[in-house]
């Protein structure tokens, strides 16, 4: 980050660079990133007692497609959850190979018992349900008992 002072010297914006592996991002996807975090800054500065969660990210165009175009028709959801669907397949599997990854296996009784100790912390850090957890974890093993964990603690990931 840069800071910028204007003819007064008080601040008057920042560069901001972004370093990423091109093996794993593209250009663009790295572009719309930058452009969130600007408008995430610019939203945090108007409205700086407002919970970062309840800030818009997406641009009015991005919303559109995402609520309109890749919405597609709703066709009905499962009775259950995923909470409910991976408690199932432990129940049914314990010692089946659930994850597989760094070098490890983990069983599901290994996965559940890990996102069940990662949900009370969760909790115990405040997490509710409704409670919006952000994730940024690259795909790893972790990365799955992480997410499992803010479902088990009755929040969303995002």
């Amino acid at each position: 980050f840069a800071e910028h002072r204007g003819a007064d010297g008080r601040p008057g914006g920042l560069d901001i660079t972004i370093e990423y592996a091109t093996d794993l991002y593209d250009a663009r996807s790295v572009e719309l990133a930058g452009e969130r975090l600007v408008r995430l800054l610019g939203a945090v500065v108007v409205a700086p007692d407002v919970p970062v969660g309840e800030l818009e990210l997406l641009s009015a165009d991005e919303r559109g497609v995402l609520l309109g175009e890749w919405a597609g028709a709703v066709t009905g959801s499962p009775d259950a959850g995923l909470g409910q669907l991976f408690a199932a397949q432990v129940a049914r599997t314990p010692d089946a190979v659930a994850v597989v990854g760094e070098g490890r296996e983990l069983s599901y009784r290994d996965v559940d018992a890990l996102a069940n100790r990662a949900a009370r912390r969760l909790i115990g850090e405040g997490v509710r349900p409704g409670s919006r957890v952000a994730l940024f974890q690259e795909r790893s093993v972790s990365a799955v008992v992480t997410t499992l964990a803010v479902v088990k603690a009755g929040a969303v990931y995002v």
